[in-house]
Formats: C-alpha cells, structure tokens, sequence
C-alpha cells in the first residue's frame, strides 16, 4: 500500500453518545474509532470544550481510550483528533454530554 502524506485519518467518538449523561465525580471513558487507509493512526487526541485532557496510543485495531476522572457537573462538548504517522490529523464530529449530580 502507497504511503500518502497528504490524505488525513478518519475518526469519530463512539463513547459517549451525543446527549449521553452522568453522575458527577464519575471516571468517564472517552473512546473513538480512527483509521488511515495509507497505513496507522499514531495516535488520537482527546478534547473537552475545546481543551486538551489528554492523548493515546492505539488499544485495538482502531480503538482509541482515554479515562477522565473526576468529572465536574456540567454540559461538556467532546471532540476526538486523530493524527497520523507524518503527523497530519482529522477531527472528529462533536459530541455534548451532561454531567449531573
């Protein structure tokens, strides 16, 4: 398979679902789908109203985790940026979830 530097991954967050809600202090798993057709997703980067709660390295096939802990109440937008091995990334449709007490 070519390698291509310019076509970007492909990713989308199937943890939580849009409108999904929580108890507050809960440990909330984020997880996204991501692949690259021209070889491997390096990594995936985890946003939560546009700020970055952390990075991961591929679980699966194209499974990609990260844990928040301690989730404070509120309405929080979720987005999942995939990036591959020549570092060119793609972000994924937003998600809004609500944390609650």
């Amino acid at each position: 398979m070519k390698f291509r530097i310019d076509t970007p991954p492909e990713v989308v967050i199937s943890s939580p679902s849009d409108s999904a809600r929580f108890t507050a202090s809960t440990n909330l798993s984020i997880t996204a789908t991501a692949k690259y057709a021209y070889g491997s997703v390096k990594r995936v980067d985890f946003y939560v109203n546009g700020r970055l709660i952390g990075s991961t390295e591929r679980i699966g096939a194209e499974s990609f985790s990260f844990t928040w802990s301690n989730v404070p109440e509120g309405q929080y937008t979720f987005k999942a940026v995939a990036v591959n091995e020549a570092e060119v990334s793609a972000a994924s449709k937003p998600v809004v979830g609500s944390v609650i007490k």
